[in-house]
């Protein structure tokens, strides 16, 4: 199973867009987390033996338990309980759903820029 699955392919170039993204390999899985500068993953990917794509991204825990509501989506193991989900993606219309949670995971992960303090006058 070394062909990458198409689905895989385009969740894994979707993830390496966003500014800062790169992918590491820090528990030699087969497919890469992606983390930003600041060392922090922000999505974790993967393979099912059946040519779908597993992603795994940050919602924060309302958004978290919405999500699980659709039949492909469970609590990401080990991490769930930060509003962590899992999702199994296997055609078109799931993945239409998946891609902008990568980008609400990277929001989530991404440091904050400082605010400025008022000026007083």
């Amino acid at each position: 199973m070394n062909e990458m699955p198409p689905l895989l392919e385009r969740i894994q170039a979707y993830a390496a867009g966003f500014e800062g993204a790169w992918p590491d390999n820090p528990w030699d899985h087969l497919d890469p987390v992606y983390k930003l500068a600041n060392q922090r993953i922000f999505v974790f990917t993967g393979r099912t033996e059946d040519g779908g794509a597993t992603v795994t991204v940050k919602l924060g825990k309302e958004a978290a338990e919405e999500a699980k509501l659709l039949p492909f989506v469970i609590t990401a193991p080990y991490i769930g309980r930060h509003g962590w989900v899992m999702a199994t993606v296997r055609n078109e219309a799931e993945l239409d759903i998946v891609l902008p949670w990568i980008k609400r995971s990277y929001e989530l992960v991404a440091p904050q820029p400082k605010s400025r303090p008022r000026a007083r006058g």
